[in-house]
């Protein structure tokens, strides 16, 4: 019975911890995202292939 009550503790303190750094995690996205320049967005793509960059 003991043994079921720390797998159930360990369980619990890991689901908190998972959510916790989700939350952490899309907080820092909302608050780090950039904006792309969209006349920079068009040209990229052909500088790329002149470059002999791959893109898969």
């Amino acid at each position: 019975m003991e043994m079921l009550s720390g797998v159930a503790m360990a369980g619990i303190f890991m689901a908190i911890l998972g959510s916790a750094l989700a939350w952490m995690l899309a907080l820092a996205n909302k608050r780090l995202y950039v904006y792309e320049d969209p006349r920079i967005g068009c040209g990229l793509s052909q500088l790329c292939r002149k470059g002999g960059c791959r893109r898969d």
